[in-house]
């Protein structure tokens, strides 16, 4: 933050220490409504409007959680308050008893209920409701950011998909296939994550946990975790603190490493929407890439062991093969295959 940043803040709190409050107050209160709207149930959704009445703070918090602007939100509200609202007449919203219905509260209601339309279809993914989960997933080459009924968020990457349960007595997360970034909320119940054939238990923390055909991992960036079979055996608990990198390959024997804080962010990188390598094989590279996109990147063999750094876009294989070229001596050749979808060799030169 900037001196004038820092000053301006320092006046906006004389002259409005209790909005601030609320704002606050707002902004937690939001991050829980966004679980909540995922029912969509008929009841939750006027309780959710009838807390935006409550202050402006609460309209203001809940654009700023939902990044969408109040415009955008009242174009894309008028079609979403069409398909929810009842037919034609009075008091379309149900009003509490000794409130008031105005023009400007009206107006609110269709913003909100537009950003809650946006939060539903853009931010939390395919989501499918069954009386004991709800599972979200996002596409190739997609990047989904979630944040769950406890206030806990989630950022799942491409070709990703969870299950989310909730009880009394546990949250349990069931990671299928991809990656996941978890952040969590503090809660009186623990919060687990299921993968394949073991189970990450959260200590207060911040971790990824992927799951690919044959490659299985647990990073944690803060806190500690703990990691157990999912199935009762006799093998002892692991305790993963920060920057352990737990990874289970095709042997089947896990291995513990251990990463320092500028590692950490290279492997989370993907959550920016790039990746970041430093001396990689140009092979690996390609695989990583490929993650996110319907082109296939092909690496000759002669040149698959050169190793390469730098930050790449994950949805730009073709600029990736262009940066490749700059770089070494190699060709580009474009096809497409029986499928339908592109691939972009790369060889070496002649």
């Amino acid at each position: 933050m900037n001196l004038v940043d820092s000053i301006q803040s320092v006046v906006r709190f004389a002259r409005a220490p209790r909005r601030e409050r609320r704002l606050r107050r707002c902004a937690r209160e939001a991050r829980v409504w966004i679980g909540r709207l995922a029912s969509a149930d008929e009841r939750v959704q006027e309780e959710f409007a009838d807390w935006l009445l409550e202050c402006p703070e609460a309209v203001e918090a809940w654009l700023e959680l939902t990044a969408i602007s109040a415009e955008w939100a009242e174009l894309i509200g008028s079609q979403f308050v069409r398909v929810i609202a009842p037919p034609p007449g009075p008091a379309p919203f149900h009003v509490p008893p000794g409130r008031r219905e105005t023009p400007r509260p009206h107006r609110v209601r269709l913003v909100a209920c537009g950003a809650a339309a946006t939060v539903m279809a853009g931010v939390a993914g395919v989501w499918l409701s069954s009386p004991s989960s709800t599972v979200y997933a996002a596409a190739i080459g997609e990047h989904r950011k979630l944040i769950l009924e406890d206030g806990t968020a989630i950022d799942l990457n491409t070709r990703s998909k969870i299950a989310v349960r909730f009880s009394a007595r546990e949250r349990l997360v069931e990671l299928t296939e991809g990656e996941a970034l978890f952040d969590i909320a503090h809660d009186p119940r623990p919060f687990r994550v299921r993968v394949a054939a073991m189970t990450v238990e959260d200590i207060g923390t911040q971790f990824s946990v992927r799951n690919d055909e044959k490659h299985l991992s647990v990073l944690v960036a803060s806190g500690r975790v703990s990691i157990r079979p999912t199935k009762r055996t006799a093998s002892a608990t692991v305790n993963l603190a920060a920057g352990d990198l737990l990874e289970q390959g095709e042997s089947r024997l896990p291995r513990l490493h251990h990463l320092d804080r500028a590692a950490i962010n290279r492997s989370l990188s993907w959550v920016n929407g790039v990746l970041i390598f430093q001396g990689e094989p140009l092979g690996h590279i390609a695989a990583e890439l490929n993650r996110y996109n319907r082109e296939e990147l092909l690496i000759d063999p002669k040149i698959a062991n050169l190793q390469l750094g730098g930050q790449f876009r994950t949805v730009r294989p073709l600029a990736f093969a262009e940066a490749v070229q700059r770089v070494r001596s190699c060709k580009i050749e474009q096809d497409v295959a029986r499928d339908g979808h592109r691939i972009i060799r790369i060889s070496a030169s002649e």
